[in-house]
């Protein structure tokens, strides 16, 4: 093969492992009725946030603003955009939380969408499909489409990649995020890639913009979060299952970050 051949097959395409890096890795789905009241304290996720409120009283505060969440509108959160929530009135959410494979965006701003038709459609359409396993490939597929668009809404530059993130930190994140990952002090993380543990904390900042420890405590609130929205466990449960040590430590992490306790945010946040 000519070496004009082997440019001809390879200019201007991707390879597979590039596709599978840049493709959403969804973490959350859901759509909920009637929720009331919000209250969400000091959030910084490391995700992307997804959000449309066909019945609007759902409210963000970023900053010194306060951002009602419409109807008529999609709303884009990039990964550490600090904001919390509340409610002026019970609202309908559908919403997604979802990774990219740029995990920091150089802008920190939310952003609003017209809601359109199709958009709106393939919503009604996720939701109408419920939660059966053999709508999983179908339902997938719309988030994908769903997401695809509202994102090249935004501005082409925030997605450009200046480098490539650090397969070291994008490991030890997935780590973070398992039980077994729970409870690792700064010094057995830094172990597990071979570095000195002030080199791995600065790199570990570099890309995701937080502290490990900060990290991992912020992954075991949103568990509980989730755990305390849906399932049928004692706080004690969920504080093991969220990787605590005990209820008692569990409960002063819960109420510095959320703003309630954990059994307060089951009873005013039960969905």
């Amino acid at each position: 093969m000519t070496e004009k051949h082997r440019r001809g097959k390879t200019d201007g395409t991707i390879r597979g492992p590039e596709i599978l890096g840049s493709l959403f890795r969804i973490s959350r789905c859901s759509f909920h009725r009637g929720i009331w009241p919000w209250i969400q304290n000091g959030l910084c996720p490391g995700h992307w946030r997804f959000y449309w409120n066909p019945v609007p009283g759902g409210v963000l505060r970023i900053g010194e603003s306060e951002v009602a969440l419409e109807k008529d509108f999609f709303y884009l959160l990039p990964p550490f955009l600090h904001f919390s929530t509340a409610a002026r009135q019970p609202f309908d959410q559908f919403f997604v939380h979802f990774h990219l494979y740029a995990k920091r965006p150089q802008i920190s701003k939310l952003f609003r969408i017209p809601a359109d038709p199709a958009g709106i459609a393939q919503i009604r359409k996720i939701i109408e499909l419920g939660q059966a396993w053999e709508t999983l490939q179908m339902r997938t597929l719309l988030v994908h489409a769903l997401l695809s668009n509202a994102l090249l809404h935004l501005p082409g530059e925030l997605f450009r990649l200046e480098r490539c993130p650090d397969p070291r930190i994008e490991r030890i994140c997935k780590f973070l995020e398992e039980p077994s990952g729970k409870n690792r002090t700064n010094n057995e993380l830094a172990e597990e890639l071979h570095m000195s543990r002030n080199s791995f904390i600065r790199l570990f900042h570099q890309e995701t913009g937080d502290t490990p420890q900060r990290y991992r405590r912020r992954k075991c609130i949103e568990k509980a979060c989730g755990l305390l929205r849906s399932a049928d466990l004692s706080i004690d449960d969920i504080a093991e299952a969220s990787g605590f040590s005990d209820r008692s430590h569990f409960t002063r992490i819960f109420t510095q970050i959320i703003g309630l306790s954990p059994g307060s945010y089951r009873k005013r946040f039960p969905f």
